[in-house]
């Protein structure tokens, strides 16, 4: 049986298709899409943006460094979008539900959860009491529904060389081993100099946040491990 990892990815056009260089996530990549399994090629499908992602970049590298088979991706970002925007009954939450229902169809079984947002907050200067409470919402969500993963918070609200306290905040209070939820790549200090608009990541930049992410990932696997068998 190969040994998977079933990745959901929610977030804004940073974990989307907004770079500059499009990748090929290679043969033991693939995205499921309404309904169908496809080649991991940027753009991703189910994502926004016509350009690359992290994840064609992410993909090899967790192969190589944890001994994963295969990676099978479920991208549901989309750029410009805001924290409330999610939560239940937000304007994108229903796209999450179709998600999930699409998966459980195919007998997907969600080994992570990915969230990267954060820079919308910013530009709306949203406060912690309300970035947090809709992304517990979302969680709760998530778990009602049986997705036990891991949610990997990333923390990330650079926008135009600004960052966010508040929603930093926010995502790091969030964290909770206990709960399966802990704390993904810190972006922001992806400065400007690795964003090719002073906001979205450039080729650099996106390789940079593979490898962090591939390291968040080993960071938590004894934590895992041990929630699983407990």
């Amino acid at each position: 049986m190969k040994n998977q990892a079933r990745i959901l990815i929610l977030g804004q056009s940073n974990a989307a298709n907004h770079g500059p260089v499009r990748a090929n996530g290679g043969p033991h990549c693939r995205v499921f899409h309404q309904g169908s399994f496809l080649p991991a090629v940027d753009p991703l499908p189910g994502a926004s943006g016509g350009g690359g992602s992290v994840w064609t970049r992410f993909a090899p590298k967790l192969i190589a460094r944890q001994g994963v088979d295969e990676v099978i991706l479920v991208n549901l970002s989309h750029g410009g979008t805001a924290m409330v925007d999610w939560a239940p009954g937000g304007k994108h939450h229903t796209r999450v539900p179709a998600a999930l229902d699409a998966a459980k169809a195919a007998e997907i079984e969600f080994t992570h959860v990915v969230w990267h947002q954060g820079e919308r907050d910013t530009l709306m200067m949203t406060g912690e009491a309300a970035y947090r409470p809709a992304l517990e919402g979302l969680i709760g969500f998530l778990r009602d529904r049986g997705i036990d993963a891991p949610v990997f918070v990333c923390r990330a609200s650079y926008h135009l060389g600004r960052t966010s306290s508040a929603v930093r905040q926010a995502q790091q209070g969030i964290v909770d081993q206990d709960r399966n939820i802990f704390a993904g790549p810190d972006t922001d200090a992806l400065g400007a100099e690795l964003r090719h608009d002073d906001f979205h990541l450039d080729a650099r930049g996106q390789d940079l946040f593979a490898d962090m992410l591939v390291d968040s990932f080993a960071a938590a696997s004894p934590a895992m491990k041990a929630s699983a068998a407990g």
